[in-house]
């Protein structure tokens, strides 16, 4: 029960980090282009 709690977190702590990165890059795109 526990190890399933816990891989979840960890699966979802792992794509909140691709959203930010995906985010900051999308960030740094948009600023050269304006």
């Amino acid at each position: 029960m526990y190890a399933e709690i816990y891989t979840t977190i960890v699966s979802v702590e792992e794509n909140l980090n691709d959203i930010l990165s995906s985010h900051r890059q999308y960030c740094l795109i948009n600023r050269e282009l304006n």
